[in-house]
C-alpha cells in the first residue's frame, strides 16, 4: 500500500480525480486502476492491513453495515471542520 497526499503535483491527473472529489472524501486506488471512495476506501485500506483490521473491513461487505458506514462517513466528512475543533490534533502537532 502506498499513501500519498492529494496535494502532490500531477497526482490527481494521474489517477483521474479532480480536486472537488478529493476534498469531499478519501480515495483508494488499486494498481489495476480500481477506485474506492469514502467508507469503501477506508475499508479497502483496512483489508490491506490484514489481521483484525481486515476482519473489521469484511463487515463492510454486509449491506446493513455498508449502509450505516457510508452514511456515518458522509456525516463526518460534512462536519469535519466542526469535529476537528473538538477532536483535532493537539496544538503541538499543528504547523
Amino acid at each position: 500500500m502506498l499513501v500519498l497526499p492529494n496535494q502532490m503535483p500531477n497526482l490527481l491527473d494521474q489517477y483521474g480525480l479532480v480536486r472537488e472529489q478529493v476534498d469531499r472524501e478519501v480515495w483508494a486506488v488499486a494498481p489495476d486502476g480500481t477506485r474506492w471512495s469514502g467508507a469503501a476506501a477506508i475499508n479497502r485500506t483496512l483489508l490491506e492491513l490484514e489481521g483484525i483490521w481486515a476482519r473489521l473491513a469484511a463487515i463492510y461487505r454486509l449491506a446493513p453495515f455498508r449502509w450505516i458506514e457510508d452514511r456515518a462517513y458522509r456525516w463526518i466528512a460534512a462536519h469535519r471542520s466542526w469535529l476537528s475543533r473538538w477532536f483535532g490534533a493537539p496544538p503541538e502537532w499543528k504547523e
